[in-house]
């Protein structure tokens, strides 16, 4: 059987290492989450606020109106006329 006093005696030691390194561990989790922070504010601080985002959209309304109510007809061209539909143009 094997010694098992001999293993008593550096229960210690690997108690303290195993300590070290979830204390390392946890303070370079710690730096990392203080530096995820720096970023989400500075990007906060120059991110687009709702209403400049309100505004630019508003801008391209006709756009995706455009993009999501025109059709084709037989030949592939373009046709801007939301009143019609697709089987009508056909």
């Amino acid at each position: 059987m094997a010694n098992y006093a001999d293993l008593a005696e550096h229960i210690g030691t690997v108690v303290v290492f195993v300590s070290l390194g979830w204390g390392l561990a946890s303070f370079l989790a710690w730096q990392g989450f203080k530096r995820l922070e720096k970023k989400v504010d500075e990007l906060n601080k120059i991110a687009v606020n709702k209403n400049d985002f309100k505004e630019w959209k508003e801008g391209r309304t006709a756009i995706w109106d455009a993009i999501n109510t025109h059709a084709h007809d037989k030949e592939g061209a373009v046709i801007r006329s939301p009143h019609k539909t697709i089987s009508e143009i056909l």
